[in-house]
């Protein structure tokens, strides 16, 4: 923010931001520091009150009367950003999803991937509502009520299974699901590949992503979008390989369909959007599209496995959301 004669207190601000490699925000929602360039005008308070209870925490004011005040108050507004109480939540959490989706994608036994598929959803819920506004509390809701009911149908997935197979390790229901009946299996089959689908943010579970992409802080839209999808596409493709796949049901066609929908929905519903978020959003659905393409062709060609994990290498280091260093206003 600019006050009547802080221009080169702005330019100086500017300079700074540059240097640091930092992005200005587009609105108070998408940042974390409110830099006020200029001497102090009290006619301007009530604004720039309202601004910022707009900015999510964790924040920080800037007021930078003179330009040689710009390097010294930036940098005391950044230890106090840095200083956050909320910082170690953060940290805690994001290392938790992350270890969830690790988890997702070691799994060899159908238990693992349930409390897997918790420990890479709940730390999650409560980031995406942590900037405690209007549009994260209610993407958080959506995210919660969608994940909890796949979920459940992850577990009973599970339970037919296992009901099934008479085991949990992929390795033995390898060897027991041909001779299980053909309509448990199924169904068994579908209902665990949906909840893992719910983390890819695959069709018909989709709808959660352009919601969380749009509410969430960008880093937060950054994570949700990327980190819990590999776990998931990974884990995906263990079960059908190692566990479901001798079972001689052709699971790569309902892959590649429920692809062929996602890289049609992607791309055509990207058209129709207003918010450079959501037009990130379906840019990740998109993607999972063509990721889950080599996971149908994994049973057909030995290149897939490798095209997979190269795609996914790609992919975890550009991610579809916009994030980056503090981001002042």
């Amino acid at each position: 923010m600019n006050t009547p004669g802080g221009t080169e207190a702005r330019l100086a601000v500017e300079r700074q931001v540059r240097e640091r490699g930092w992005r200005f925000a587009a609105s108070p929602a998408e940042a974390n520091l409110l830099v006020v360039a200029g001497p102090a005008a009290h006619a301007l308070e009530p604004y720039l009150d309202r601004v910022w209870r707009s900015i999510p925490a964790p924040r920080a004011r800037a007021d930078i009367p003179t330009a040689l005040d710009a390097l010294t108050r930036l940098e005391e507004a950044v230890d106090r950003l840095r200083g956050d109480r909320r910082e170690s939540e953060f940290v805690v959490l994001v290392l938790l999803a992350a270890l969830g989706a690790v988890l997702l994608a070691g799994a060899g036994d159908l238990l693992l991937p349930m409390a897997a598929y918790l420990l890479a959803s709940v730390p999650l819920y409560a980031l995406t509502g942590s900037a405690k506004d209007a549009t994260g509390t209610e993407a958080s809701l959506k995210y919660y009520l969608l994940g909890a009911l796949l979920g459940v149908f992850l577990l009973f997935g599970v339970m037919l299974l296992f009901g099934a197979g008479e085991a949990t390790r992929y390795a033995e229901l390898s060897d027991r699901l041909p001779a299980a009946p053909i309509a448990l299996v199924v169904v068994g089959g579908i209902l665990v590949l949906a909840g893992l689908l719910f983390k890819a943010g695959a069709v018909p579970a989709h709808f959660w992503v352009p919601d969380v992409t749009e509410g969430a802080r960008p880093g937060v839209g950054a994570l949700v979008t990327t980190v819990p999808k590999i776990g998931a596409v990974i884990a995906i493709h263990r079960l059908v390989q190692g566990a479901l796949q001798p079972a001689d049901l052709d699971w790569g066609l309902l892959l590649a369909l429920i692809a062929a929908v996602m890289m049609t929905l992607g791309n055509l519903a990207a058209f129709f959007q207003n918010n450079v978020r959501r037009l990130l959003a379906y840019s990740t659905i998109s993607q999972v599209g063509y990721l889950l393409m080599a996971l149908a062709a994994a049973g057909h060609s030995t290149l897939a496995l490798p095209a997979l994990l190269l795609y996914l290498g790609a992919y975890a280091v550009t991610p579809d959301s916009p994030t980056g260093p503090p981001t002042p206003l």
